[in-house]
């Protein structure tokens, strides 16, 4: 999924970024090696650092938080093996749930990304508040998560858990999927507004993910937060 994620994320942080800072040129100051210089980032529901570590390459400040223990040893333990990661502070682990995130240290990011987290939240609406409450005003936040419909229920529950097994049964729970739709209006409530919303598809026998218009089942939702909350 990085193949599709980490780019969308580069490019939408630095745009919003360049924007923020009155940089008039679509590449003024940018660096080529590090276009995510400058930027913060929290990564919610980090699991082992697989999305985290990428971003912070590109010169991002990453905090990953998890409530997995479990997660962050392996995600400390790979960071471990980045000998420019391990030497600075630039990516950084935190046990927890967001709600458990003190907003005054922690808060005013300029992008939140919770990738595949959204499905296995019991208060959905609670969780797109406390995301909304850490980004900055007209920062941006990014979901990728699975739709609710029959296909999906089908590809991602039955066929990956059952048929496939390409994840442990009972990783999914699909009565805690969430249309586009729902999202949509959850943002709002929160008083962030949707850009963007794109279909993703993973093809499991050649291991790759890839963008496409359909939203049926796995799909990237990006907002971003007025300017007056």
């Amino acid at each position: 999924m990085n193949k599709l994620r980490v780019p969308f994320i580069r490019d939408i942080a630095g745009l919003s970024h360049r924007h923020q800072t009155g940089q008039t040129g679509d590449k003024e100051g940018v660096s080529t090696v590090k276009p995510l210089q400058n930027i913060s980032i929290l990564d919610v529901g980090c699991g082992a650092g697989i999305l985290s570590e990428p971003l912070a390459r590109l010169g991002a400040n990453v905090v990953g938080v998890d409530a997995t223990k479990e997660n962050l040893t392996l995600a400390e333990s790979h960071k471990s093996q980045d000998i420019d990661l391990f030497n600075s502070d630039q990516l950084q682990y935190m046990y927890g749930a967001i709600e458990d995130l003190d907003i005054q240290k922690h808060g005013n990011v300029d992008v939140l990304v919770a990738s595949e987290v959204i499905e296995h939240v019991v208060n959905q609406q609670d969780f797109v508040k406390c995301c909304s409450d850490m980004v900055k005003p007209g920062g941006s936040l990014v979901f990728t998560t699975l739709n609710k419909t029959q296909l999906s229920y089908y590809l991602a529950v039955w066929a990956a858990e059952r048929l496939v097994r390409i994840v442990p049964a009972g990783t999914h729970d699909w009565n805690k999927f969430i249309s586009p739709n729902d999202l949509t209006f959850m943002l709002q409530a929160a008083g962030c507004q949707t850009r963007l919303i794109h279909g993703m598809f993973y093809n499991p026998f050649t291991n790759r993910w890839s963008w496409t218009k359909s939203t049926e089942i796995n799909y990237l939702l990006h907002a971003v937060k007025s300017l007056d909350r």
